[in-house]
């Protein structure tokens, strides 16, 4: 069996890290807290939060999708979360209570696949 160790793969040119921008891997995840004043735990790709209202998020994306027609993910705390169609610079979910009511979340995570602008 072959076993491939490395740091980092590097570009063609051998001048930096390869990127991911023709793959479909997660292009974008956020950790956040969901109730109060919203605070990213942590994450890659995400420039900030915009809180929409009670149990209704967008996370702004430092990178931008190549549209809005991505795999979006999201998962909360309080029970159901749905893709709330964002745009392709931003990510929105919504969570419910188990009532079906919106509800903020204290504990939310986003992801989005596809591919980058």
């Amino acid at each position: 069996m072959s076993e491939i160790r490395v740091t980092t793969v590097s570009d063609t040119a051998g001048t930096g890290p390869v990127t991911l921008t023709k793959q479909m891997a997660c292009k974008h995840w956020c950790y956040f807290v969901g109730t109060g004043t919203i605070v990213i735990g942590d994450s890659f790709n995400t420039a900030s939060l915009t809180d929409h209202g009670t149990g209704n998020y967008g996370s702004n994306l430092t990178n931008a999708m190549s549209d809005a027609n991505q795999g979006l993910f999201g998962l909360g705390s309080t029970g159901e979360c749905v893709d709330n169609r964002g745009t392709a610079s931003q990510a929105r979910v919504a969570t419910f209570n188990s009532s079906g009511s919106l509800a903020d979340s204290s504990r939310c995570n986003i992801q989005f696949q596809g591919d980058l602008a």
